[in-house]
């Protein structure tokens, strides 16, 4: 599909979103007031622009009118949980919980691998990407390969850290972390199916605590859905507290327009 050109003359709470725009073949933007009834405004002018899907994130107590949902087509699509930690507190185990044959290293600098993609792929099974219906599973799986790509190639994080298995040197599991200033930010963390539940997701954690301090980072954010019930006790387990929630909401504008 080819993309249009540029928004012009959208409302200053809509604010238009190339990249996306660009991956999905669609007339992406999103909005950016709290406030329903701008939200309606501009929904309506997105929908004169020719706009097909608008982002919307608000505060879980935020009212969000169930008409306002059924006029544009409008889902609660995503429950995003922001945890943090002090690195200073931060749950450091011994090495009786770490798994005996796994172990944890940096993986090389832009280095390609088919591994890390499918790792970063079940990195984003939650995402509101995976979870609205309206995206094409080849456009999910797209998205988190190149998040995994640039992540490798330094572009979205700092480090990219994972853990094999002893022997065959079979990727199970991995973590990338980007640093601003003192602070530290958890991007992709995943573990394989078969490895789930024996520790690996701990190791990994420990791995990128380690390495955050190392770097003289004293603080650290994670980003997850609610929906994800281990991963939110994976970081609640290391030390980290829930910092906030937001509700993410997908306006599809193109099938409204089509009803």
């Amino acid at each position: 599909m080819t993309v249009a050109p540029p928004l012009a003359g959208a409302s200053e709470a809509l604010v238009p979103l190339p990249w996306d725009s660009e991956h999905f073949g669609l007339r992406v933007a999103r909005l950016t007031s709290p406030d329903s009834q701008t939200a309606r405004r501009a929904l309506e002018s997105a929908c004169c622009l020719g706009i097909d899907l608008v982002y919307w994130q608000v505060d879980p107590m935020a009212r969000v009118p169930e008409q306002l949902l059924a006029e544009f087509s409008g889902t609660l699509v995503d429950r995003k949980a922001t945890y943090q930690a002090g690195l200073s507190v931060i749950e450091l185990p011994g090495g009786r919980e770490v798994p005996e044959d796994i172990r944890v290293g940096e993986w090389p600098e832009g280095q390609a691998s088919a591994a890390l993609g499918v790792l970063g792929v079940l990195a984003g099974v939650y995402s509101r990407f995976r979870t609205d219906p309206g995206i094409p599973e080849e456009k999910y799986v797209g998205l988190y390969t190149t998040w995994m790509e640039r992540s490798v190639r330094r572009e979205l994080a700092d480090v990219v850290l994972v853990t094999e298995k002893h022997g065959d040197g079979r990727l199970v599991g991995v973590v990338t972390v980007a640093t601003k200033g003192d602070a530290a930010q958890i991007g992709l963390i995943a573990v394989t199916d078969g490895e789930r539940g024996h520790g690996v997701g701990r190791l990994l954690m420990q791995a990128a605590h380690r390495w955050m301090i190392g770097q003289g980072c004293v603080r650290a954010t994670v980003v997850t859905q609610l929906a994800n019930a281990a991963a939110c006790r994976l970081y609640e387990r290391a030390g980290y507290q829930l910092h906030e929630v937001k509700h993410w909401y997908h306006f599809w504008l193109s099938q409204q327009q089509q009803q």
